[in-house]
């Protein structure tokens, strides 16, 4: 498969790929997402940064504040920034989900889960946020 990561052992730690990040233009990161208005990155320490496209040089950064945090999905929403991932703990078996306000950058609410978010493993539909984990398990959050 080559060094790109898929027959990596490292594949799942996001940021250590041949290519080391993804990226939308200029913008940057180990997760991007992106939509008309909008786009967000994120580090492997969760933290990253929100930039209009419509107002350009308007950007914000968030803040994921726990430091074993590992973000591995992000989706932008109408007014919400959502991302999910890992908590690497000494267990290393939980994981996050979590929204940020698009216009502040501001955490609005988080919740956390005894599985790691797998990866990529969010999307959202009119029924809500749907989110699928190591375990095998697929919930929706609404």
């Amino acid at each position: 498969m080559g060094l790109e990561g898929l027959g990596s052992w490292n594949w799942t730690r996001l940021g250590h790929r041949k290519f080391i990040n993804i990226g939308y233009g200029e913008f940057k990161g180990d997760t991007v997402s992106w939509n008309e208005n909008y786009v967000a990155t994120s580090g492997r320490n969760s933290n990253g940064m929100i930039a209009s496209l419509a107002k350009p040089g308007q950007r914000r950064g968030f803040s994921g504040g726990a430091k074993n945090y590992q973000a591995t999905s992000l989706v932008i929403c109408n007014n919400l920034l959502i991302q999910g991932g890992a908590i690497l703990d000494e267990e290393g078996k939980g994981g996050f989900i979590r929204a940020f306000g698009l216009e502040d950058g501001k955490p609005v609410w988080e919740k956390t889960f005894d599985a790691k978010l797998a990866f990529n493993g969010l999307a959202v539909d009119t029924c809500g946020i749907i989110a699928s984990f190591d375990d095998g398990r697929v919930i929706c959050l609404k």
